[in-house]
């Protein structure tokens, strides 16, 4: 009995340090379960690897395809512009082209009906001179007219066969006389395709065996004109 109760004393310490023991461990074990969870798993590289870190990663298909639409848009546009200055320029051109021919076309035919004009008061002026122009002495009787013949129209020459027509004699009876005309100036009153009416002012001298000295006196010669193969022809001459 006496010899339990020696050995007492040395065993309470001694659960005593064991049960310290058991509590710190608990206690500890209770702490690391308590420890919150990381939610990303944490790898950890030793010293000798070298850690990389990758950028975040860009579309770039989308972005050439979306530079590459800019760009082929902007093509197209510059193309369309391209076409609508060519256009424009086509068009202007065009139209440069189209008054100036017009223009031209214009300027031909008004030099050409003034040649013409110009013309039929020439051949006026001389047929005037002719046709005012004769003595009652000619070998050839309505020589004057027969003279303009060539240059009348169909009816102007039948008028001339009817006048001349039955004149075979080469004189006339009577005292001398002559008449010398010269045409003075010409105008076109009235004027078509086929057809002039000039006006000729006319100066004309007159002799006789009575006076023996020439008679000056003006008059107006009205002549119509016609086209007949492209050529003018005498249609008409009247004194005024």
């Amino acid at each position: 009995m006496l010899q339990k109760k020696i050995n007492t004393p040395k065993i309470i310490p001694t659960v005593i340090a064991c049960l310290l023991v058991v509590l710190l461990a608990a206690f500890g074990c209770k702490k690391d379960e308590e420890a919150p969870a990381t939610t990303d798993e944490v790898v950890t590289n030793s010293p000798d690897e070298e850690v990389t870190f990758t950028s975040p990663s860009l579309d770039t298909e989308s972005t050439t395809d979306t530079n590459t639409t800019d760009e082929g848009q902007d093509t197209e546009e510059t193309a369309t512009d391209t076409n609508t200055t060519e256009t424009n320029t086509t068009e202007e051109s065009t139209n440069a082209t189209i008054s100036t021919n017009e223009t031209n076309l214009s300027t031909t035919d008004t030099q050409s009906s003034s040649t013409e004009e110009s013309q039929v008061l020439k051949l006026a002026e001389t047929l005037a001179e002719i046709y005012g122009t004769y003595t009652n002495k000619d070998k050839q009787p309505f020589k004057n007219l027969q003279d303009i013949k060539p240059y009348a129209s169909q009816k102007m020459a039948a008028w001339i066969d009817g006048k001349t027509s039955g004149s075979a004699s080469t004189t006339s009876d009577g005292a001398f006389y002559g008449i010398t005309t010269k045409a003075l100036s010409s105008a076109a009153i009235d004027s078509g395709s086929t057809s002039y009416k000039v006006l000729v002012t006319c100066q004309q001298e007159e002799i006789t065996e009575v006076t023996q000295s020439p008679q000056k006196d003006y008059q107006l010669l009205e002549m119509y004109f016609v086209k007949e193969s492209k050529e003018w022809k005498l249609d008409g001459a009247f004194w005024k």
